[in-house]
């Protein structure tokens, strides 16, 4: 309704419409991001608050008849300062060496932890690369003589948290040897130089026993406090058949007294079953490498029913029925090729546990993977396991799964830690860290500053 149509006493508003004002400033702005919250908020009328929008800042000063500016005690409130400081107190600050499965990235995200990776080494291509896309690190170097070559003459002496290494298997003794003196000398290093106060190791089954002896007693030589423990991965809830060992070192100047933070017995879980992984429309004849050794057209070509099947199978060299170890049915291998290699020829159960990755080059039917049954059109066929599916098994976020089930990133499954196992130790070290921040932490009072 126009102005001249209001009834008598009608009083126009003397504040300036909001429209009109927003409208004016619009044009003087030159941020494009200014410019588009500008129009949100005329379109929207600032939900109903356009005309208050302002910000005023508290100053604090006092007040009395004899005021003289020039002589006023003026106390900075160091609001950044705080922020930031805030921040540094409540963040842990990591170096890994080696991508692995990647497990810690999804752990710190699902359980909320505050880790931060600033100082990471990877002599893989694909490690790098999974480094830089699922990490905020700006320190990648190409392997562990870079990372102990930086630690040395960066100049950078800022606090390290923690330290967390992946033993891979090398194939010789000397690499091996080699590779656990550089480890032990990092470490000493990263205490002298970055007061680096726990290490966490994961080391893969039937790795050299001896080196790691070696590399637990120069590390204890140095006032580290070492608890050494073999975790199952179906003990924390894993679907994988396998175990690391884990060795935790706690520096012994990081408190009044210090002791090895072994891992508690876990409370007793069942990992779920294979075929909790197993996606039925992948469950198709298309998919199928063979009949099963029970079906009556085994002997037949899967694509041609009248050419004789080029597969045969024989028996496990080992069998279980624990639902905590992977159940082998039988093993199916071309007619040409060795039978005594197991390696990509094994026909599992969905009943058990999963075996872990192997990146042997055997030539067997199902690669680096292992065989599935399924039924369809009512008869029982053999397919491999997806890739992808497989990588699903260690339980890590979304994007990070669909990376990692690419083919140029399959090195880094072997040996690699699922997500369940990774969250109980690093839940630990979480707790021990915020000890040894609250036993070298003094609040002051700020009244007396």
């Amino acid at each position: 309704m126009l102005p001249e149509n209001m009834p008598r006493g009608y009083r126009q508003p003397r504040t300036a419409k909001a429209s009109t004002v927003i409208a004016r400033d619009i044009t003087e702005v030159t941020d494009d991001t200014a410019i588009s919250l500008a129009t949100s908020i005329y379109k929207h009328d600032s939900n109903g608050h356009a005309s208050h929008l302002r910000h005023v800042p508290v100053v604090f000063e006092s007040f009395s008849p004899d005021f003289d500016r020039a002589n006023l005690n003026v106390k900075p409130r160091h609001n950044s300062e705080l922020v930031l400081a805030a921040h540094t107190l409540l963040q842990f600050t990591w170096a890994v060496y080696c991508f692995n499965s990647g497990h810690f990235t999804s752990c710190f995200e699902h359980d909320n932890l505050p880790f931060r990776v600033t100082l990471a080494a990877d002599p893989s291509v694909a490690g790098r690369s999974c480094f830089r896309r699922f990490t905020t690190c700006g320190t990648i170097l190409s392997g562990l003589q870079e990372l102990l070559h930086h630690v040395r003459s960066s100049g950078d002496s800022s606090a390290l948290d923690g330290y967390l290494l992946h033993a891979h298997n090398l194939h010789d003794s000397k690499s091996r040897k080699e590779f656990w003196q550089l480890q032990a000398s990092l470490v000493v290093q990263l205490r002298t130089i970055r007061s680096l106060s726990l290490f966490v190791a994961f080391i893969p089954p039937h790795h050299d026993k001896q080196c790691v002896s070696t590399f637990i007693s120069i590390v204890t030589n140095d006032s580290w406090v070492i608890s050494d423990t073999v975790a199952q991965l179906s003990a924390h809830g894993d679907s994988i058949a396998s175990s690391s060992r884990v060795v935790i070192g706690v520096h012994s100047l990081t408190a009044s007294h210090v002791k090895p933070l072994h891992l508690p017995t876990p409370p007793i879980l069942h990992a779920p079953p294979l075929a909790t992984y197993i996606w039925s429309p992948f469950n198709v004849r298309q998919y199928a490498l063979s009949y099963t050794k029970d079906s009556p057209q085994f002997d037949t070509s899967i694509n041609d029913q009248n050419s004789p099947s080029c597969l045969r199978h024989s028996a496990p060299l080992f069998t279980s029925d624990s639902v905590t170890t992977p159940n082998v049915l039988y093993c199916l291998h071309n007619q040409d090729q060795d039978g005594s290699i197991q390696a990509g020829s094994e026909v599992v159960s969905l009943a058990h546990l999963s075996p872990p990755l192997c990146l042997e080059h055997t030539g067997n039917l199902f690669g680096n993977y292992y065989g599935v049954k399924f039924r369809c059109d009512n008869d029982t066929f053999v397919r491999a396991i997806s890739p992808f599916k497989f990588t699903r098994l260690f339980e890590l976020s979304d994007d990070l799964t669909y990376h990692l089930s690419h083919l140029a990133h399959q090195p880094l499954l072997e040996h690699g830690m699922p997500c369940r196992t990774s969250s109980f130790v690093f839940n630990i070290c979480h707790d021990k860290l915020c000890a040894i921040r609250e036993a070298n932490v003094q609040l002051f009072d700020p009244s007396n500053h």
